[in-house]
This record gives structure tokens, sequence and C-alpha cells, in this order.
């Protein structure tokens, strides 16, 4: 090998490591991007979680509040006709 072989081959050799430097930045931008989203989308089921137990608190309310009526509704039947 002369010397211009050894040099056009080491040439070579740093032109696939750059590719690969640049291949390993677009990948680490990736990475960093899902990061991103990912928090994003987690602060979003975060707040719809919340969202989601207010309404079953709500949902709860509402249950007692029917089965209170109707307990009320019941009662009010029986005592009609017990004066009756």
């Amino acid at each position: 090998m002369n010397s211009e072989q050894v040099i056009q081959e080491i040439l070579e050799r740093l032109t696939r490591i750059e590719t690969k430097l640049d291949d390993y930045n677009k990948v680490r931008e990736k990475i960093d991007n899902a990061n991103s989203q990912l928090q994003i989308h987690e602060e979003k089921i975060k707040h719809v979680e919340g969202r989601v137990s207010n309404i079953e608190a709500n949902n709860k309310w509402l249950w007692r509040t029917v089965v209170g009526a109707i307990i009320t509704l019941l009662m009010s039947i029986i005592a009609t006709f017990i004066k009756k």
C-alpha cells in the first residue's frame, strides 16, 4: 500500500465515522422530541384522571340523592297508607 492509498482509506473511514455521528445526532434529537411529547401526554393524562375522578364523585352524589329521594317517596307512601 502506498501512502496515497492509506490516506484514501483514512478519509473513507473518517467519512463513515462522520456519517455515523450525524445519524447518532438525528436519533438523539428524535429521542429528545419523544421524551418531550411523553411529558406533555403524561400531564394531559393526569388532567384527564382528575376530571374522571370529579365525574365519579359527582356520579356518587347523584346516586345517593336518587336513592334518598326513592326512600323518602316510599316512606311517604307507607305513611299515607298507615294514616288511612
